[in-house]
């Protein structure tokens, strides 16, 4: 009764938080939606600095590099 904060654990891992909310008299709503967008994005940040990252772009591209034309086979046997 009455807005409580509170919380369990499964398996004993971390404690899931919960928080008593009204839609009647949107009592806690607010509370329970912040809460719930401030711990994904924390959950989401860890996933991401425990993550390789697929590609690493070099510090530096030189645009205006030119690149040599490949120069064509000649073949060893003439006709």
């Amino acid at each position: 009764p009455g807005g409580g904060i509170g919380g369990g654990a499964i398996g004993g891992g971390a404690p899931i938080p919960h928080l008593e909310t009204s839609a009647k008299t949107a009592m806690n709503v607010e509370d329970a939606f912040m809460e719930a967008a401030t711990l994904a994005l924390v959950q989401e940040e860890r996933n991401r600095r425990n993550e390789p990252e697929l590609f690493t772009p070099p510090p530096t591209i030189d645009l205006q590099r030119q690149q040599e034309a490949p120069q064509p086979r000649q073949s060893e046997s003439c006709c």
